[in-house]
């Protein structure tokens, strides 16, 4: 598979999970064939702020290429520059933007899967963060933003549309950046 310009030689990803896909589990993920690992996520305000403990959360190991480092928010700026900040902290290959977590403290905020529920501020997030980085950027939503709601080919619809693309995008790189599927709910 191929992601912008980073090739993933095999056919196992390992998904982001809050509390779960640390270093050690990411490490015994890649023994076992994951050829692509996703860090936990991590408030991209967290980054900006300095916080002492999420640095960690981005730590990659020596031999833990190719890998995403994903970040949440939705604050357009914040986001932007938490990208810049989770890339050089990582080394990663991919910028993931999480808008697929459900959890009530994520999307009480308006991070996560709340973005779904806002097609416009979503594209602005991600045009903010393509035109921050030069690593290919990917996007984790759902299938919908609730059970009654199937709205994800409706937000990748609008995403890639060209006059969305048209408006939103300020280089090329922008311009051709499109939505990750959904990864499950």
């Amino acid at each position: 598979m191929q992601i912008g310009n980073v090739t993933i030689n095999g056919k196992l990803a390992l998904a982001p999970m809050a509390g779960v896909t640390d270093l050690a589990f990411r490490h015994i993920c890649r023994e076992h064939g994951a050829a692509l690992t996703v860090t936990e996520m991590v408030s991209a305000k967290a980054l900006c702020y300095k916080d002492k403990k999420t640095p960690r959360l981005l730590e990659l190991g020596a031999d833990e290429h190719p890998a995403a480092a994903q970040i949440f928010g939705h604050e357009p700026d914040t986001m932007a520059e938490g990208a810049k900040l989770a890339l050089e902290k990582s080394g990663c290959d991919i910028i993931d933007i999480n808008m697929g977590c459900p959890a009530p403290k994520i999307v009480n905020n308006g991070d996560g899967s709340a973005l779904m529920k806002d097609p416009e501020l979503a594209s602005k997030v991600i045009a903010a963060v393509v035109n921050a980085v030069d690593v290919p950027v990917t996007v984790k939503f759902r299938k919908g933003w609730d059970e009654k709601a199937s709205t994800a080919w409706n937000l990748q619809k609008w995403l890639s549309s060209p006059a969305r693309q048209r408006s939103r995008c300020t280089d090329a790189r922008a311009r051709s950046s499109t939505a990750a599927p959904p990864t499950g709910m």
